[in-house]
């Protein structure tokens, strides 16, 4: 049997000399063996093109069972397996394989990366790589610049053809695997240099920005344009934007301290830091403006005093090479063209080795051979269509000779050369370039929680990326991180209408109806999301949404636990059901739930602050501040977590740390009464009266009809010697709030004798 294409086309990039023999042979003088695996081939590669994968499966079967020893049929028959989910099977049958070829290493290596078989997926993936770099290294043999290299890492990189499979994919796919086995340092690196080697990989860098990487490196290095607008860096597009009014959130003053939940939405879960008798007031929505005007620092993603972006010439030529299908070599399926059989691809990132650099062989061409020239294994042709070629003639050949040395030639002429300033390609490369570092950059401060930022970027994409799924699903969780939940509520129901049965976003969208309380809507979304897809983990995560917005706690952890089994790595609903379980009392399998989240994503700060809430509660307060610690790290920028965190340190002893914490807070969100009226708390502690009378009196501006701001006032009053002032505020408070009239009271009843170890006026 003839050697695997997929080896085949590895031989092309090593400059082999055997490539002339790689061509199909006419039916005429092809063994029934050879024309049989032939139609197999071609029969199983037609019906996996037109998804008919059970028919193709079948076929494969046979096609192994009557060439046993033929890779080819092996591999096509893992890859039907493969995309039919059997991924176990795929695996096994890889691994029957003597000697395999790249093509079955990376499959196998996915398949065992599905089946969490980690440490199996790295060693199929890199055993063949480990040997060549071992040679390679007792040889002193690397070429050019090449004899320096010590870490196996960048030999990767450097070396052509790519010694791991598929180059920029086997590297992005390793660095999956990092990632899964939490070693976060070894996957930045691998995602970082699958991105050298591929601009256009996308997905490494979205991965990139999830596991926090932001400070050494920017959307515009990694996609080689200019740095966009100052918008992205606190510039004036954004303060004039922050002006607009369009910021006004929907929170309520002194409501129930709410969170943020999930780093996969944005989205926000219930807390049990919890101010009694507050009865929260209407706020008005009519200020809140999904887009702020139009102004000039916002009409372009590049600031006017910058020059028009430029693609970096090596990022470009990367990404023309990668457009222009140069880089990966055709999979085993597909039928190879004399041209394609000789091109040199997976090019590093170094100077050509000898090897890679030695001019190609003119291939031998013979009467037998020229009509089938175009030709590969995998297509069966009858004889007929053979009989239709035109006979050939010595100017036939030669101009077939000539053509096919002349676009190998000119290949491995333009990777040497600068890439040309302009081609036919490459205005739209560098368009769609531009458009990654817009919306990359966007992505990078969305994972920053730079959340006002990361809007504004967004809103500079051209309009019809704008009204996209995948935009108005970041702005949505945007506005949601905000705790604006009108406008996340508009984008979020914007995506749906504009792209139905997406299913990314709509956990954001059901904690924005939670937050809302708007049942009706959030029942029809629970009901619609299982018609579309009841296997996805989305819908059963929506409808335990449902459920607890009901208050049904027990069947809301029913419904998270079946998300759970459609997807134990859904970091999303291990946190939902940690919170239910704490509305339950049930703390044990709270905990148990925010540190499965916290295995899967350690970024996940919601899981951190949920641990600093149950600590808290058990009055353990050292821990309580390290974990709210931990989630202010993550996200800097929220006034909530920065107001816990000052709970936390105010119940430790940490009373003067504590204002400082909560003075943070307010800065983050002047709208936040919380923090103000948790400085007053401390600073009643503290016997410093008049400051805490001035906090109050400021909190009570904000949220004038809130019965325990005015009791607080009360005994503030009281203290300092105003026993008129101090009536009148508890008898503002019992009309505002007359179920706690016992407590008010028995306060009024008090106003004449003299405090002796009073409790604080703490909000808990």
């Amino acid at each position: 049997m003839g050697a695997p294409f997929s080896e085949a086309a590895n031989n092309h990039s090593e400059g082999g000399e055997d490539d002339d023999d790689q061509v199909s042979k006419p039916p005429s003088t092809r063994t029934a063996a050879e024309e049989s695996l032939s139609t197999y081939l071609s029969l199983v590669t037609q019906y996996l093109s037109v998804f008919m994968i059970d028919n193709a499966t079948f076929l494969a079967e046979r096609c192994v069972a009557q060439h046993p020893s033929n890779l080819d049929a092996r591999y096509m028959l893992a890859l039907c397996y493969f995309r039919s989910g059997s991924f176990r099977r795929a695996l096994v049958t890889l691994d029957q394989s003597f000697q395999p070829t790249q093509a079955m290493r990376f499959l196998a290596s996915q398949a065992a990366l599905q089946l969490k078989e980690y440490a199996r997926a790295e060693e199929v993936l890199l055993k063949d790589c480990r040997m060549k770099y071992l040679t390679s290294r007792e040889q002193q043999q690397y070429g050019g610049g090449n004899a320096s290299i010590d870490q196996m890492d960048d030999w990767i990189v450097q070396t052509t053809p790519c010694p791991l499979p598929n180059g920029a994919a086997g590297l992005a796919l390793l660095a999956n695997i990092c990632r899964k086995s939490n070693r976060r340092e070894r996957a930045i690196r691998y995602y970082k240099l699958s991105l050298q080697l591929d601009p256009f990989l996308w997905t490494s860098f979205q991965a990139l920005c999830e596991l926090g990487v932001a400070t050494d490196y920017s959307a515009a290095e990694a996609f080689g344009v200019l740095q966009p607008m100052a918008a992205s860096q606190n510039g004036g597009g954004v303060e004039q934007y922050n002006q607009s009014g369009a910021w006004q959130t929907s929170k309520t003053p002194l409501q129930t301290i709410e969170t943020p939940a999930g780093a996969i939405g944005g989205t926000v879960l219930r807390s049990r830091f919890e101010t009694p008798g507050l009865t929260p007031i209407s706020v008005n929505h009519s200020m809140m403006q999904m887009h702020p005007p139009e102004t000039p620092q916002q009409s372009h993603p590049y600031s006017g005093s910058m020059p028009p972006p430029m693609s970096n010439t090596m990022v470009l030529r990367r990404a023309r090479e990668v457009a222009a299908r140069q880089y990966y070599p055709p999979s085993p399926e597909t039928p190879l063209t004399h041209v394609t059989r000789n091109m040199r691809y997976l090019r590093g990132l170094g100077p050509p080795s000898e090897q890679s650099a030695m001019p190609l062989t003119t291939p031998r061409v013979d009467h037998s051979t020229v009509g089938s020239m175009q030709r590969h294994l995998f297509m069966s042709a009858s004889s007929e269509n053979w009989s239709t070629q035109p006979p050939p003639t010595a100017t036939n050949m030669a101009i077939t000779n000539t053509n096919v040395q002349s676009a190998v030639a000119s290949h491995h002429d333009d990777a040497d050369k600068p890439a040309p300033a302009t081609t036919a390609a490459s205005p739209a490369v560098s368009a769609i370039l531009e458009l990654l570092a817009t919306l990359g950059a966007a992505y990078q401060k969305l994972c920053q929680y730079q959340c006002r930022e990361a809007i504004a970027i967004l809103q500079t994409a051209p309009m019809n990326q704008q009204v996209t799924g995948w935009v108005l699903h970041q702005q949505g969780r945007a506005f949601s991180e905000m705790n604006d939940f009108a406008n996340a509520q508009r984008c979020l129901e914007l995506m749906v209408s504009k792209d139905p049965g997406r299913l990314q976003g709509l956990e954001i969208l059901s904690t924005v109806y939670w937050q809302l309380k708007k049942e009706v809507e959030l029942a029809y979304l629970s009901q619609q999301v299982v018609d579309w897809d009841r296997l996805s983990p989305e819908a059963w995560c929506v409808v335990g949404n449902c459920f607890s917005l009901q208050k049904d706690h027990e069947s809301a952890l029913a419904f998270f636990k079946r998300s759970l089994q459609l997807n134990p790595d859904y970091t999303y609903t291990h946190t939902l059901s940690g919170y239910e379980y704490m509305a339950n009392e049930d703390f044990d399998k709270a905990i148990a739930c925010f540190r499965q989240a916290l295995r899967i994503d350690e970024r996940h700060y919601n899981a951190w602050y949920g641990l600093g809430a149950i600590y808290h509660r058990q009055e353990k307060y050292d821990l309580a501040e390290f974990h709210f610690e931990k989630a202010v790290a993550i996200n800097p920028s929220s006034s909530v977590l920065r107001c816990n965190l000052g709970i936390a340190q105010h119940s430790n002893g940490k009373s003067y740390q504590a204002l400082e914490t909560l003075a943070g807070a307010f800065q983050l969100d002047p709208r936040n009464p919380q923090a103000r009226f948790q400085r007053a708390t401390i600073y009643s502690s503290l016997m410093r009266y008049e400051e805490a009378l001035a906090e109050l009196k400021k909190v009570c501006d904000a949220a004038p009809r809130e019965a325990t701001i005015h009791f607080a006032m009360g005994k503030v009053l009281k203290r300092l010697g105003r026993p008129e002032q101090a009536m009148k505020c508890f008898l503002t408070a019992m009309d505002l709030d007359p179920k706690d009239n016992q407590m008010i009271k028995s306060a009024m009843d008090k106003l004449d004798e003299v405090d002796v170890d009073e409790e604080t006026i703490a909000g808990f």
